[in-house]
């Protein structure tokens, strides 16, 4: 949801207007949006998904999901289970890729 510009008006003259507790609560809001934000992610992927993990010039692993928590996926490659955060996995298409 965007806002819209008479809401950024709105924000940007209380901005204007705040104080040091002000910008602590805010930065409180803030942090506990982005931690939301990053759970949501998580859920374009579901148990039983192929995907493809590993670090963007390391070693890349394709396995199989076998359990979501909020940070991190439980991935069975072989006869190992990893737990990868979400912003290294990739979703494989059905030809592998």
């Amino acid at each position: 949801m965007a806002w819209t510009n008479e809401e950024k008006k709105t924000i940007e003259e209380l901005m204007r207007k705040a104080e040091f507790e002000d910008y602590t609560y805010l930065r409180t809001l803030w942090r506990e949006a982005k931690s939301k934000l990053n759970r949501v992610e998580n859920y374009d992927f579901k148990v039983g998904d192929e995907v493809r993990f590993g670090r963007p010039r390391g070693e890349q692993h394709d396995g199989k999901i076998v359990k979501l928590n909020p940070k991190k996926a439980h991935i069975l490659v072989d006869f190992t289970t990893w737990r990868v955060p979400y912003s290294l996995i990739q979703l494989l298409t059905p030809n592998g890729e």
